[in-house]
């Protein structure tokens, strides 16, 4: 087991017993062991629970190691969130937090930086589904409806459409 001197999760096994004489009811150590505080099955699982606590604290102390930044000059979406995962996980945990602070990473992203999303339907059914793409400031693309079956966004008549509002899909000249 590992202490670490003055941490207050620091326990000692000791024996005790009754100070006799003057009345009082408090406790000293005895230079002499009479009985054993905790039965061995016991220590054991305190030690153990101990080590746990112990590797949980020094896991939770961490900190995710800054990035190193991109030859491009312009940073990826990926290090853009593990840049707000560094962020989220430097802050002081709340208590309506709890430990879900660095959760929803894509989200606080999407939020941060207004970047265009791809917006699914899904219908019910053999209804299919439709995508959309909103832009920067909110205006939406026409929607594009799909069958379940068949069909997906490369078999869609007006792909070329769609792909010139985002700025082409990705491997495709520009029309």
């Amino acid at each position: 087991m590992h202490f670490r001197p003055g941490c207050r999760h620091e326990v000692r096994c000791c024996e005790v017993e009754p100070v006799r004489g003057g009345g009082s009811s408090t406790s000293r150590r005895s230079p002499e062991p009479s009985r054993p505080l905790f039965s061995p099955t016991m220590q054991r699982a305190l030690e153990q629970a101990l080590d746990r606590a112990d590797y949980v604290i020094e896991s939770a102390l961490q900190r995710p190691p800054k990035r190193k930044s991109s030859s491009s000059g312009e940073p990826t979406l990926h290090e853009k969130l593990y840049d707000i995962y560094v962020e989220e996980c430097g802050k002081e945990p709340e208590v309506t937090e709890a430990l879900t602070s660095n959760a929803n990473l894509l989200e606080k992203l999407v939020q941060r930086e207004s970047l265009p999303c791809l917006v699914v339907n899904l219908y019910p059914g053999r209804e299919g589904y439709s995508l959309m793409l909103r832009g920067k400031n909110g205006s939406c693309s026409e929607p594009i409806r799909l069958s379940y079956e068949k069909g997906g966004i490369a078999g869609i008549p007006g792909r070329r459409r769609a792909a010139s509002c985002s700025g082409g899909f990705p491997g495709e000249s520009p029309n």
